[in-house]
């Protein structure tokens, strides 16, 4: 998150149109990967950061019966 962030700190200095989300690509990997690691969630129509609790831990407590 660090490298990412030092990115729009750049852009934002140069007046780039990144902070502008309209003009960003849909990355359908990196979508999936940050909700299999329980990153962010959908609520409410709209995608937001997690609480940080895993849900695969609490599922998978169960199968160790």
């Amino acid at each position: 998150m660090e490298h990412v962030g030092r990115h729009f700190e750049k852009d934002r200095k140069s007046g780039s149109e990144l902070l502008n989300i309209a003009s960003w690509k849909h990355d359908v990997a990196l979508e999936q990967y940050l909700v299999d690691e329980d990153l962010i969630v959908w609520e409410h129509g709209a995608w937001k950061t997690s609480d940080g609790k895993s849900r695969r831990a609490s599922s998978d407590s169960s199968d160790e019966d």
